[in-house]
């Protein structure tokens, strides 16, 4: 396993410390369960800066400052006092994003980021780990297993099965065009999705990603009932 050319495997752990929350940053499923519960907001992103930052109060203040402003949370005295039993899912959720990007890290790799968030929150995140990408060139490593929302924010996506990658290319020819037999039943337990994806009807993957990432997941019912997404055309197909 190699990044920037140096075996991470055969490194020690002094040097895995370095790299670790510096260069490649982690963000979890669960925010409220990676968060110290008995640590205060700014307290736990203050560790995380000095973690590989040195300097005075003051510089240590401004950074939390700047990493609360990153993903658009409150930047004041009362916020950060806060414990993370007092502040939302979705909050606590982007207080983990900005302790992973204070360093501005090479790589962010995000396992489940939205699986415990609801619909609205999940689009906002998604967003967020788009501009982010943008913003600060930082690439995105997205684990999950919701094809919706892997369809609104990856350029390329690897299938897996028990482990070992099946297939890997272009989002757009992935999903689109699926070749191994277990990317095929994946894509055939999201027909709505398949359906957004046809050349026919968007011509491109952009509008199915605003569309893909403001709808949240479709639940699967307890008795047949007819979805609609919502959009105004009137010969748009259901989807159940």
């Amino acid at each position: 396993m190699k990044f920037y050319g140096q075996d991470l495997l055969g490194s020690g752990e002094s040097e895995m410390r370095r790299v670790r929350g510096q260069e490649i940053a982690l963000v979890l499923q669960s925010p409220l369960a990676s968060l110290n519960p008995a640590l205060r907001i700014g307290t736990q992103l203050g560790e995380a800066w000095r973690a590989h930052a040195n300097g005075s109060r003051g510089t240590k203040e401004e950074a939390v400052r700047q990493a609360l402003l990153r993903v658009r949370l409150p930047t004041d005295e009362e916020f950060r006092r806060r414990r993370p039993s007092q502040i939302s899912v979705g909050q606590a959720q982007r207080v983990l994003i900005a302790m992973a990007v204070m360093h501005s890290p090479a790589l962010l790799i995000a396992d489940e980021p939205t699986s415990a968030l609801d619909a609205v929150t999940q689009a906002e995140v998604l967003d967020m780990l788009a501009r982010l990408n943008r913003e600060m060139g930082m690439a995105v490593l997205y684990i999950s297993h919701d094809l919706q929302s892997v369809a609104s924010l990856c350029s390329r996506v690897a299938i897996l099965q028990n482990g070992s990658i099946v297939e890997q290319g272009s989002t757009q020819a992935v999903l689109r065009t699926p070749r191994h037999p277990y990317t095929q039943q994946l894509m055939s337990s999201a027909p709505w999705l398949q359906w957004w994806l046809q050349e026919s009807q968007y011509g491109t993957l952009d509008r199915v990603r605003v569309n893909a990432a403001i709808c949240g997941p479709v639940p699967v019912p307890s008795a047949p009932v007819r979805v609609y997404t919502g959009l105004k055309s009137p010969s748009q197909p259901p989807m159940g």
